[in-house]
């Protein structure tokens, strides 16, 4: 798996795993196109706050945790799968902030 190269030194064990990997870390690549949008869409409506939230539950508290508790369980798996747990649970709250916020635009416009 050349993409694998770009980033370690590969051995032949490495790039034995690589592909499972790879396949499990780029499926946060789905939701992540999503949260990244709803983070700069909230700002640009001046929801300053939702948008920090969502960005502090992907990059800090949400990874931070699964990092260290998916482990415990999965093995090292558990690391490999935090991101892609990360990005989807922060896509419901996207998706709770996005109607919350689209609520209270239409609200202040008197409809």
């Amino acid at each position: 798996m050349q993409i694998t190269t770009f980033f370690v030194d590969a051995t032949p064990e490495i790039l034995e795993i690589a592909p499972g990997i790879v396949r499990i870390y780029f499926l946060s690549f789905l939701q992540m196109g999503v949260n990244i949008q709803a983070t700069y869409y909230l700002q640009s409506v001046m929801r300053t706050k939702w948008s920090n939230i969502l960005a502090l539950l992907r990059g800090l508290i949400f990874s931070g945790a699964l990092v260290y508790l998916l482990p415990i369980w999965w093995g090292i798996d558990g690391v490999w799968w935090a991101m892609t747990i990360t990005e989807f649970v922060v896509v419901i709250f996207s998706i709770i902030c996005l109607r919350t916020a689209d609520k209270a635009g239409m609200q202040g416009l008197g409809a």
